[in-house]
């Protein structure tokens, strides 16, 4: 072995490391999903990782494959330059149920710590307005086999694209057949697929959907964040007093709970011994959701 190539070896991300942990494609935003959950740094060198670590972000990954639908073709969306796409990659039975066995044989050295509570399926399904016909059985498998390592899990999704909700009964009746406890919807101000002044009534229908069904809890998953160039770039921290604080106010009386994408890279402790992101601005939107969080009397 060559120094150089031992060097580069060195300099292996954990992107990196993760991709070649399967035979096929792995979406970018799936890695990046399994990376903040686990609260890992994007570029992170593989080796600064604990085997823990590794074997936790396998596991992840062998979900996401497991639970990913069996697809042929291909499906693209575009906001401005922001493309997703999905397809051209087909998963067999075989595939997913022994990604299914490597994952469970993960879970068990880790699942009984009082600090696991749960899985986020990280395969984003969006609203056209309904759910596609394949998102729900994929969910309630991918349900199945958490219930099967720990029955009194909690599960979430996150859908996005809500401006294109239709709250009719067909709806309602998909939510009645979503074996998960929590859906939260991205509320999608951060990339500009929703305007602001839009998103409570949105959420307001959605909300009613929910109480029809009876099932699913709903929370929202609210970006901090704009894109540097309008539409693509970096994410940079939106200001909490001109914008963040009325995103709040809108989803808040309609929803249970509000997550936020993201914290890491977005928020920063000024006493951060590491940051992620650039620093003057995710310290600022920290200091300024603390000055609001501090003046509120929460019980």
């Amino acid at each position: 072995m060559t120094r150089e190539t031992s060097h580069t070896e060195t300099q292996r991300t954990v992107e990196e490391y993760l991709r070649g942990c399967v035979g096929f494609d792995i979406e970018d935003n799936a890695i990046a999903t399994i990376l903040e959950d686990r609260g890992i740094a994007p570029g992170t060198p593989s080796k600064e990782l604990t085997r823990k670590q590794k074997e936790l972000c396998k596991a992840d990954l062998y979900m996401w494959c497991a639970s990913t639908p069996s697809i042929k073709g291909s499906v693209e969306e575009a906001h401005g330059t922001w493309k997703h796409k999905e397809g051209s990659t087909e998963s067999s039975a075989y595939d997913k149920r022994n990604l299914r066995i490597m994952a469970n044989e993960i879970y068990k050295k880790y699942g009984h710590h009082k600090s696991f509570y749960g899985w986020y399926f990280p395969n984003e399904s969006w609203l056209d307005p309904y759910f596609c016909d394949f998102v729900i059985p994929y969910v309630n498998e991918c349900a199945q086999v958490a219930k099967s390592l720990n029955a009194n899990c909690v599960n979430i999704i996150a859908p996005y694209n809500i401006k294109k909700e239709k709250c009719d009964d067909y709806f309602v009746r998909q939510l009645e057949q979503l074996n998960v406890e929590i859906v939260a919807y991205q509320d999608g101000v951060g990339v500009g697929a929703t305007r602001l002044e839009d998103s409570a009534r949105y959420y307001e229908n959605l909300s009613k959907a929910h109480q029809k069904a009876g099932r699913s809890r709903i929370w929202a998953d609210m970006e901090l964040f704009y894109f540097e160039q309008t539409t693509h770039g970096s994410l940079l921290p939106a200001d909490f007093n001109n914008r963040i604080i009325h995103q709040m106010e809108a989803i808040s009386p309609f929803v249970d709970k509000i997550l936020v994408y993201q914290y890491l890279g977005i928020m920063n402790k000024p006493q951060s011994k590491a940051h992620a992101g650039l620093r003057g601005e995710t310290v600022r939107l920290y200091n300024q959701y603390m000055d609001w969080y501090n003046k509120q009397n929460f019980k």
